[in-house]
């Protein structure tokens, strides 16, 4: 047989139909299957991710795509949420993410079909430019066509069936309109769990609805029960409405309360379901019930219609306000009583109304304001508070009334005043509450005068204030007092050894500068004796000998003692006036009166200026104004400087004590004390002093005292008691022997007691700057005497004497303190820590030789 071209096409054409239709019965079947499984997994209704997983599953299984994935929308991205087959080789790691931007939905088919929710081919990815961004994987998946269906749910696009086919006819028209059908399939089964999940949701919420219903219905503290409308059986109660009642639940349902003879009586039961039917509710309808037990109460009820179960019902909330009754009426009787208590309370009691009118007045704010309660009754409260003050106190109270508070307490950090029928004023506080709002308002006031807790507050507070300026003032002296006499014990006590040195004469000349500087420094320990006994001279317990003192002697010795300090700040001294008459005299004592003087002349030499000039001018003022002295006159004593002046604020101040007047930030040195002194001397003398002073001009400080009369002068000394004479040190009797131990840590305190000792060669000295070093010493050697210093680097002298009572120290050691603190309770507790005396420095050494043959013994001849 001979084959012509035409045969063979004929054949081959009847090859590739029958190809194709094996094909197209393979992807039918392939479908049916796929089909099935999706249809199986409906009818189960499995969950929407195992649905798409199985729906990707029978898509590969059956052979109508390579690789099958589901991929849902979920607000800006697109994620995997089912696939079959290889597609790690496409996607990368699953489940995988996509991000829903532009690009991506306007430039590939997944992106339209979400966008547009039209299905998409592609048959030949190597050349379809929206499968740009996938050739490279879908070449290593192996794929080269891809199918994209919408999903949909509720008719709205949310996610994607993706198809992957691995030849280039893979999705024909007729594999694309089956799987249209199976994605439709898919739309309904994601419609049915939609609806499925939607009823599920609902019968939850509805029996969560229930529960929580029931469980307010059964928690309520109120009692709530539903009656049917037309004969009122009860349907439904909660647990508070049987306990009421006093019946089980069992016995209460499906029966009328009347019909058990509880609950409201028949005619109050009609009358709540009369106002049911023309209202379909009530409020706050007040009905008397019996319970089981025959105790009629007091109920209030709610009432609203509703439909319970198809049926018209009405549902009550009642709650007993029996006990709230009861309480009312138990209020108006201890209303009655407080009425009572009211009118015998201590305390002033106002009740004004919200026009602040008086509606209550007790008897004590009768006797307060003296006023009876009729004559009050109806004024307003601005009748009781000082004219000045009523804007404020109206202030005060509508801040009060705006703040909100029920309560609140004034007077307590500003006084308030309150003022009585006659005029008179007087402190109060009070504590004041409201009660009510906008014109029922009303505000009680518990008032309370002060007046006397006041005065005895005042009285208190200045006690307190004065005991503490006392403290103050005896640690002040007592600081003052040793920092003073330790220099003052080196500079008389050297003085005194360089008066009484018979192997170095002094000139007549030298002599007298070093009177003046043993003068000056015995007078400087007079002052400051004087400030120890502050607290006396205030207290008026200061001793004084008040006799006639003529005055250029004192003044002429007060300028040359001030010599040396008004030429250390270089001003200039003027002499005592020429014309001053010798017999010229005061009644006064001498040494305060000089102390007076000197203190004058210091301030007007320190406060100065560099060439300034100091004067002092005497003035006699006759009582009668004639020139003719008289009984009665009075001399006036001016110091008087040009230096830097004060102020009229500064002079206000001048003489308070420790009250430098801003001077302390100056180079001068002060305390602040003496014009304070020196005004308490004066008017001890029976004086006055008083200041003029001009800022930048200078000061005039005046002293005036009772002038002493003739008779007075003729008996008076011309000259002023000399300072404490210091004699020659005496050498009179045996010389002394012994070892004295002096615990001292300023090397000028030990040099001069060193030097004194000199002329006893047998005595030996031996210092100790510590009181640790002392005690180590006393602990391995014997000594004679101790002498011990109270301000230690270390320790006090009290703990070193503490420490030798504990350690007992070799008997015959006695301890004398030597301190230049004069206190009593200093030497009270030295005392009383051991010490066999107290000396003070500075050290009169005439008196140190003869107290120190009483611990040393005679030295032995030779």
């Amino acid at each position: 047989m001979t084959v012509t071209p035409r045969f063979l096409g004929s054949l081959h054409r009847r090859f590739a139909s029958s190809a194709r239709a094996e094909a197209q019965v393979r992807r039918l079947s392939g479908f049916l299957a796929a089909q099935s499984r999706l249809q199986h997994a409906v009818i189960s209704c499995v969950p929407r991710d195992e649905l798409l997983r199985e729906a990707c599953a029978a898509c590969v299984d059956s052979g109508l795509a390579a690789i099958a994935s589901a991929w849902w929308r979920e607000a800006v991205t697109l994620r995997a949420l089912a696939w079959a087959g290889p597609a790690e080789r496409l996607f990368g790691p699953m489940p995988a993410a996509r991000a829903l931007n532009d690009t991506f939905l306007a430039g590939t088919l997944t992106g339209r079909a979400l966008a547009e929710g039209l299905p998409g081919i592609c048959s030949d990815m190597a050349s379809d430019p929206l499968a740009a961004d996938w050739r490279a994987h879908a070449e290593a998946a192996g794929v080269c066509a891809q199918a994209v269906f919408p999903l949909r749910c509720a008719g709205v696009v949310v996610g994607v069936l993706l198809l992957h086919a691995d030849s280039a006819d893979g999705f024909d028209d007729a594999l694309v309109e089956l799987l249209h059908r199976l994605t439709d399939d898919l739309a309904f089964a994601l419609d049915n769990l939609q609806r499925e999940q939607a009823r599920l949701d609902a019968q939850r919420q509805a029996a969560a609805d229930h529960r929580r219903f029931k469980s307010i219905f059964d928690a309520s503290p109120m009692g709530i029960a539903v009656r049917t409308l037309d004969d009122g059986r009860l349907i439904d109660l909660n647990p508070v409405f049987a306990q009421r009642v006093g019946r089980s639940r069992e016995e209460l349902i499906g029966r009328p309360l009347y019909e058990l003879g509880l609950g409201m009586s028949f005619d109050d039961h009609r009358r709540l379901m009369a106002a049911m039917k023309v209202e379909a509710h009530v409020r706050d309808f007040e009905a008397r019930v019996r319970d089981a037990d025959g105790v009629e109460r007091v109920i209030l009820f709610n009432g609203e219609l509703i439909d319970y179960d198809g049926q018209p019902a009405l549902l009550t909330i009642s709650h007993d306000i029996t006990a709230r009754r009861d309480a009312e009426r138990a209020l108006e009787l201890r209303e009655h009583q407080l009425a009572g208590i009211v009118e015998s309370a201590m305390d002033a009691i106002i009740t004004i109304d919200a026009e602040q009118r008086v509606v209550m007045f007790n008897r004590a704010a009768s006797e307060m304001f003296r006023l009876p309660a009729t004559a009050v009754v109806g004024r307003p409260l601005d009748d009781f508070v000082p004219p000045e003050l009523r804007e404020r106190h109206r202030h005060g109270l509508q801040a009060f009334i705006e703040s909100g508070r029920d309560r609140v307490a004034i007077g307590h950090a500003n006084t308030l005043f309150g003022m009585r029928a006659d005029g008179e004023r007087f402190p109060f506080e009070a504590a004041v509450s409201r009660q009510g709002e906008g014109d029922r308002m009303t505000m009680t006031a518990v008032i309370r005068d002060l007046t006397d807790r006041r005065a005895a507050e005042a009285a208190r507070e200045a006690r307190i204030v004065a005991e503490a300026a006392s403290q103050a003032k005896t640690e002040f002296l007592s600081r003052m007092s040793h920092e003073l006499r330790t220099p003052l014990n080196a500079m008389l006590g050297f003085a005194q050894l360089l008066a009484d040195n018979p192997r170095e004469s002094l000139s007549p000349h030298q002599r007298r500068q070093l009177a003046l500087t043993r003068e000056a420094g015995w007078h400087l320990l007079a002052l400051i004796d004087d400030v120890l006994d502050v607290s006396r001279i205030e207290a008026g317990q200061l001793d004084m000998r008040i006799e006639p003192v003529p005055i250029r002697p004192l003044i002429e010795s007060a300028l040359s003692v001030s010599a040396a300090l008004a030429a250390r700040h270089r001003v200039q001294l003027l002499p005592a006036p020429a014309a001053l008459d010798d017999a010229l005299a005061v009644r006064a004592d001498a040494t305060r009166l000089r102390q007076v003087v000197l203190n004058l002349l210091s301030n007007g030499c320190k406060y100065n200026r560099p060439g300034g000039r100091v004067a002092v001018e005497v003035v006699l003022e006759t009582a009668t104004g004639g020139s003719a002295p008289a009984d009665g006159d009075t001399l006036r004593l001016d110091v008087i400087d040009d230096g830097v002046g004060m102020s009229a604020q500064q002079l206000a101040h001048l003489f308070e004590p420790f009250n430098r007047l801003g001077r302390e930030r100056g180079t001068v040195e002060g305390t602040g004390i003496g014009l304070h002194l020196t005004r308490q001397l004066v008017q001890k003398m029976g004086g006055t002093i008083s200041a003029r002073s001009t800022p930048g001009q200078g000061t005039c400080m005046s002293v005036r005292l009772p002038r002493a009369g003739a008779s007075g002068v003729a008996g008076a000394s011309a000259a002023l008691p000399p300072p404490p004479a210091v004699g020659p040190v005496p050498l009179e009797g045996p010389l002394l022997e012994g070892a004295i131990l002096y615990i001292e840590d300023n090397p000028v305190n030990l040099l001069l007691v060193e030097q004194f000792l000199l002329r006893w060669p047998q005595v030996r000295l031996h210092g100790a700057d510590t009181g640790a070093a002392g005690l180590a010493r006393l602990r391995g050697e014997h000594f004679d005497l101790v002498l011990l210093d109270m301000q230690l680097p270390d320790m006090h002298g009290t703990e070193v004497l503490q420490r030798l009572q504990a350690e007992q120290a070799p008997i015959g050691t006695p301890v004398v303190v030597l301190s230049a603190s004069a206190m009593p309770d200093a030497v009270d507790a030295a005392l009383a820590a051991g010490a066999a005396e107290y000396w003070t420095k500075p050290l009169d050494l005439a008196r140190l030789g003869a107290e120190l043959r009483r611990f040393l013994r005679p030295a032995a001849a030779k």
